[in-house]
């Protein structure tokens, strides 16, 4: 829907997200718990730090 329109605007996005949204066909995203968001917080700064050497 939103990918095949021709011209792009915020206006015509938004019309078209609420469109999808009124018909339940927006997907659900997954958010973590708080014990699991922490733990992929701390891995992705490890991460960071050992990329910065």
């Amino acid at each position: 829907m939103i990918g095949e329109n021709r011209l792009k605007s915020d206006r015509g996005d938004s019309r078209c997200l609420a469109e999808l949204a009124r018909l339940g066909a927006l997907p659900s995203s997954y958010m973590p718990e708080g014990w699991v968001a922490r733990v992929g917080e701390l891995v992705r700064r490890r991460a960071f730090l050992v990329e910065q050497g």
